[in-house]
């Protein structure tokens, strides 16, 4: 395979290297509007409170259950992809042929699959309020 498709795909161009700028970009197509997203929400409801009312007294937790289940079920469909990409290039084109030879990405989209099923699951209040923040404290600090 040429050096351009594989860096075009996203996959490493040499043996050892971690990957490439156009690889980075497509977990970051998603989640950079995603988080865009969900800042501007929260911006646009810090504007809106009510006189006298902190955003925590009326954003947190979330109350919003279609939001946080639209937001679980991209969470989980994104990620499935992300990890079907990584594992198809370590199969395909690892030095190895290993399937895990991302681990390391792998691993951190199936934690954040994780986390859109905890949001799932709180959105249908099959969990208590606030669960996915801790889920997200978890991942975020797992992840360092």
């Amino acid at each position: 395979m040429d050096r351009d498709l594989q860096g075009f795909i996203g996959l490493p161009a040499l043996p050892g290297r971690s990957g490439t700028i156009t690889g980075h970009l497509l977990p970051a197509s998603f989640f950079f509007p995603f988080s865009v997203f969900l800042l501007l929400l929260t911006l646009k409801r810090a504007r809106n409170l009510p006189p006298g009312k902190t955003f925590a007294e009326m954003h947190i937790p979330e109350r919003d259950h279609k939001l946080m289940n639209k937001l679980g079920i991209i969470a989980i469909i994104v990620t499935t992809i992300g990890e079907i990409h990584e594992t198809i290039a370590g199969i395909f084109f690892s030095p190895t042929g290993s399937a895990f030879f991302f681990l390391g990405h792998q691993v951190l989209y199936f934690s954040y699959m994780c986390a859109g099923i905890i949001i799932m699951l709180e959105a249908r209040q099959k969990l208590p309020p606030d669960s996915h923040r801790m889920a997200f404290v978890i991942i975020l600090g797992c992840s360092f």
